[in-house]
C-alpha cells in the first residue's frame, strides 16, 4: 500500500512544480557536459550490448492484481541483446525468455515448453503511445540510457536541481521531449558524474500515468566508454527487467530500421450461432451475444482503441440495442485493457470478486493525464457485478451462466461463460492457439509437445466435468473462432506435466 502512494507522489512532484529550486541554465548544461565526458558519450555513434537476467511480464501475475506485488509468478529467465543508433535515435531490443517457475503460475505465455522470443524497436518519439495490454516494450527508448540521455540533453534545454536519496547527493537533470505527450525525463547524476537512475512517465491503458524507472550501476570502461554492468527497469514500482551485462561494443556497426507507426486497430466479425458473433481482433478477441433488450460482450480488449473498435462493430451488428454488460474474465492486461472504455460506454462490468479492490481503488481512479482516455474525458460512475461461484444472465429465452474456475494456474480469479441452449463455452488462456479450420495448433511457446498436457488445459477440462456442462463448441479469446470440444478432448489425452526449466544461457 505504501509503495503505491510513493509512486503517485513521485509522479505528482515530477510532473508539477519541482520540490527543489531551479539553478541557472548554464549549470545544467555544465552538469550534462561533465557527465558526457565522464562516460564517453561525446562522439559516440552507436552501442551494442548483451546481457543475461530476468524478465517480469507486467500485469500477468497469478495471485494478486496489484502491480506492485508480482511475486515469482511473472519471472522468466532472459537472454537479452540491444543495439542503439544514437545518430538516428533508434533502439532495437531482442530477448529470448523461458520458464522460471515450476509449477507455472500466471500469464506471459506460461506454461512454456520452449523459449519465446520478443523484439521491440523504439525511438525517442515512438514508444510512449502506452503499454497497451501490459506490453513489456515501454521503456526501451534510446534517451532512457545514460549515453542516450546526455546526447539528447546536449542539444536540448535541460534544467537542473539537486536531490538527496539515501544520504547520497545527486544532480538531477530534467528534459522535456518534443511530441504529443510532453514527456519529462530525469537523470540522477552522482558525484562521479555517472548516471545512476533515469525516470520518466508513460501511459498505461490500465494504470494510467505510471513511473518508469531505470537503475544503472557497476560501471566499467570499454575503450573509453563507461557502461553499467547492472540494469534494472521497473514499471510503477514493479520489476520489469533485471540484467547483468556480459558484453559491450561501443560504435559497433548497426543497421536499424525506424519503428513503424502504429496502425489503426481492425476487427472482423463472424457468426457462431443465432445472435452470437465472434469479433476477431489483435491479441485477444471478443464475442457479442444478443439478448431481447441489450447486448453482452464477452471479454474486454487489449487497448482503448481495440475496445472502441469492438464497440463500433457490435453497434453495427445490433444497431438498436445497448451494450449493457461486459464480461471480464480476469485482470491481466490483455483482457482488462478496454475495461475503462466499457465503463465510459455505460456497460456494467461482470468480473471475479477477487478483482474488487484492484478495480475500484486503482483502475477506476487512475490518473490519465498524459493520454486521457474516454473515462477521463467523460467521467461517470463505474458499475460492477462481482462473481463469487456463479452468476446468471437471462431474458427468459437466452441464458448465460458465468462460473469461477477452480484450480487453474493462469490466474487465481478467472471466469468461464457457458450458454446451455447453444452448448457454447467461452474461455481464455486455457485452450489457445488453435486454428479452427485445420484443428492444428500454431506452435507457440506454451504449446506442449505430443503426449504432454498443459496443467492449464487440464484445469479447463476438470472444471467442465465438475460443473456438468454439456459443451459442444469452445470459443477462445486467444483463438480465431469456435472449435469443437473434441479439440479439448484430444489435448487432455496424455501426461499432465508442468514444464522443463531450461535457462537460455
Amino acid at each position: 500500500m505504501l509503495k503505491k502512494v510513493v509512486v503517485a507522489l513521485v509522479f505528482t512532484v515530477s510532473l508539477g512544480c519541482s520540490a527543489y529550486a531551479q539553478k541557472p541554465q548554464s549549470e545544467a548544461q555544465k552538469a550534462v557536459d561533465d557527465a558526457a565526458k565522464a562516460i564517453g558519450a561525446d562522439g559516440l555513434k552507436s552501442i551494442q550490448y548483451s546481457a543475461n537476467g530476468y524478465y517480469y511480464h507486467f500485469l500477468q501475475g497469478y495471485l494478486d492484481p496489484s502491480p506492485n506485488d508480482p511475486g515469482p509468478w511473472t519471472k522468466f529467465y532472459a537472454k537479452y541483446t540491444r543495439s542503439i543508433d544514437y545518430q538516428q535515435n533508434i533502439s532495437r531490443e531482442e530477448m529470448t525468455w523461458s520458464q522460471y517457475s515450476n509449477p507455472p503460475r500466471g500469464g506471459g505465455y506460461q506454461p512454456m515448453y520452449q523459449p519465446g522470443t520478443m523484439t521491440s524497436v523504439t525511438s525517442n518519439t515512438i514508444g510512449w503511445e502506452g503499454m497497451h495490454g501490459g506490453s513489456p516494450t515501454g521503456g526501451g527508448e534510446p534517451v532512457l540510457t545514460p549515453q542516450g540521455f546526455l546526447l539528447v540533453a546536449q542539444s536540448g534545454d535541460p534544467t537542473l536541481r539537486s536531490a538527496t536519496i539515501g544520504g547520497q547527493s545527486f544532480k538531477v537533470v530534467s528534459l522535456e521531449l518534443p511530441g504529443p505527450f510532453k514527456i519529462k525525463v530525469e537523470a540522477y547524476i552522482n558525484k562521479d558524474n555517472l548516471i545512476e537512475k533515469i525516470d520518466t512517465w508513460m501511459p498505461s491503458i490500465i494504470l494510467g500515468d505510471i513511473l518508469v524507472e531505470h537503475n544503472y550501476s557497476n560501471y566499467r570502461d570499454f575503450d573509453g566508454v563507461k557502461f553499467p554492468m547492472r540494469i534494472v527497469r521497473t514499471y510503477a514500482g514493479t520489476r520489469a527487467l533485471e540484467l547483468d551485462v556480459t558484453d559491450v561494443k561501443p560504435n559497433a556497426p548497426v543497421s536499424l530500421q525506424p519503428p513503424r507507426e502504429s496502425q489503426p486497430t481492425q476487427v472482423k466479425s463472424s457468426k457462431i450461432a443465432d445472435g452470437v458473433w465472434f469479433i476477431d481482433g489483435p491479441g485477444a478477441s471478443t464475442a457479442a451475444v444478443e439478448f431481447k433488450d441489450y447486448v453482452v460482450l464477452v471479454e474486454s480488449s487489449t487497448s482503448e482503441e481495440h475496445a472502441l473498435a469492438n464497440i463500433a462493430e457490435t453497434k453495427r451488428l445490433f444497431p438498436n440495442k445497448p451494450i449493457r454488460y461486459n464480461i471480464n474474465s480476469h485482470y491481466h492486461g490483455d483482457h482488462a485493457g478496454g475495461l475503462r472504455t466499457f465503463i465510459a460506454e455505460g456497460a456494467t462490468i461482470i468480473t471475479p470478486e477477487g478483482n474488487r479492490d484492484f478495480y475500484e481503488r486503482v483502475v477506476v481512479k487512475a490518473p490519465f493525464v498524459l493520454q486521457p482516455d474516454q473515462l477521463a474525458l467523460h467521467p461517470q460512475p463505474a458499475h460492477f457485478i462481482w462473481v463469487g461461484d456463479k452468476y446468471v444472465l437471462s431474458d427468459g429465452d437466452r441464458k448465460m451462466e458465468i462460473y469461477t474456475v477452480e484450480g487453474e494456474g493462469h490466474c487465481k480469479n478467472i471466469l468461464i461463460t457457458y450458454m446451455p441452449k447453444e452448448k457454447l463455452l467461452f474461455e481464455t488462456d486455457m485452450l489457445d492457439n488453435v486454428d479452427p479450420e485445420s484443428l492444428k495448433a500454431v506452435r507457440h511457446p506454451n504449446f506442449p509437445p505430443p503426449g504432454i498436457v498443459s496443467p492449464y488445459t487440464w484445469a479447463l477440462w476438470e472444471n467442465i466435468q465438475r460443473l456438468h456442462l454439456d459443451v459442444q463448441q469452445i470459443v477462445q479469446c486467444h483463438g480465431h473462432g469456435a472449435v469443437s470440444v473434441d479439440v479439448l478432448k484430444q489435448r487432455v489425452v496424455g501426461k499432465v506435466e508442468s514444464v522443463a526449466i531450461n535457462p537460455p544461457f
